[in-house]
C-alpha cells in the first residue's frame, strides 16, 4: 500500500498496572502492596478543605488579625489570613508540633500556594521554624518570604542566631491576587561551598518555576525540630491579606 497514510491516534488507553504501582523491593513485606508506600515519608499537609483543626496549627499574631477563616467557597479551599490595620502587624499559622528535624541523609520538603492583595507592602512568609514562632520572628530554622516594602524575595537559612541569606529569583515578583508558589529542599549535599539549601518560586506566568541555592556552612545548619508556619506581616497601616491554597512539608524517613 504505498498510498497508505498514518493515522495518529489522538487519545490512547491509558497503561493498565492490574497488581499496582509499588515503592518498596518485592521481596519486602510491603512489596504486595500495590500503591506507593506512604510509610516512606514523614508528612504535614493541610488543604483548606475543613474548618482548621486548632490542635494541628494553632495563630501567632501580633495585633488582632484573624488567621482561622477557610473559604471553601474558593477553588481548592482557602486559608484566607487578615491583619489589623497597624504598621508591623502580623498575622501567622504555625504547625502545633515542631516534628521536622534537617539531617544530612534524608532529605526535606516544604512548599506553598498563596496569594496576596498588596504586592508592596504585604510581607508574606513560609518557614519551617521551632513551635511557638512564625516566618518573621525565630531563632532558628529556614525561611523564603516577600519582603516588606518591595515586591521581591529573600531566601534564609538561621541558627542561634547565625543567618546566611541572600536575595533571591533575580528579583521578580508578585502579581496582585495571583497565585504563586514557593517551597525549599534540603538534601544534605556538603559541598566545598557548604550545604545546599534549594528554593523555589513559581508564578504560575507560563515561565516555569524559579529555582535559587543557598550554600550554608555546615555548623550554621539547624539541629532544632521544625514545624510548617505561614503568615503574612503589615509594613504599612493598612490592613492585609492573604489567602493560602495549601501547606505542605514532608521528609524521608529512611537514610538514604
Amino acid at each position: 500500500m504505498p498510498n497508505a497514510k498514518v493515522v495518529k491516534v489522538l487519545f490512547q488507553k491509558p497503561d493498565r498496572s492490574p497488581n499496582g504501582l509499588g515503592t518498596n523491593y518485592k521481596d519486602d513485606i510491603k512489596g504486595l502492596y500495590g500503591q506507593p508506600d506512604p510509610t516512606q515519608w514523614h508528612i504535614w499537609f493541610e488543604d483548606f478543605d475543613f474548618a482548621p483543626a486548632t490542635t494541628k496549627w494553632v495563630p501567632q499574631l501580633v495585633g488582632a488579625g484573624s488567621v482561622n477563616a477557610v473559604t471553601t467557597g474558593l477553588d481548592g479551599g482557602q486559608n484566607t489570613i487578615t491583619n489589623s490595620a497597624a504598621g508591623n502587624d502580623l498575622t501567622a499559622n504555625t504547625a502545633l508540633a515542631a516534628t521536622f528535624l534537617p539531617d544530612t541523609k534524608r532529605s526535606l520538603i516544604a512548599e506553598c500556594k498563596f496569594e496576596v492583595d498588596d504586592v508592596t507592602n504585604a510581607h508574606f512568609g513560609l518557614a519551617l521554624c521551632p513551635a511557638a514562632s512564625n516566618p518573621f520572628t525565630y531563632s532558628e530554622g529556614i525561611a523564603i518570604r516577600k519582603i516588606l516594602s518591595a515586591n521581591t524575595f529573600t531566601i534564609e537559612v538561621k541558627k542561634a542566631g547565625t543567618t546566611s541569606a541572600a536575595a533571591a529569583f533575580g528579583g521578580v515578583g508578585l502579581t496582585v491576587n495571583t497565585q504563586a508558589t514557593i517551597g525549599f529542599a534540603y538534601k544534605g549535599v556538603i559541598t566545598s561551598a557548604g550545604q545546599e539549601f534549594l528554593f523555589k518560586l513559581d508564578l504560575n506566568d507560563g515561565n516555569g518555576p524559579r529555582y535559587q541555592s543557598l550554600f550554608v556552612p555546615t555548623a550554621n545548619v539547624p539541629t532544632a525540630l521544625l514545624a510548617p508556619s505561614w503568615g503574612v506581616l503589615n509594613s504599612t497601616a493598612v490592613a492585609r491579606t492573604a489567602k493560602v491554597d495549601y501547606v505542605f512539608a514532608a521528609k524521608d524517613r529512611f537514610y538514604q
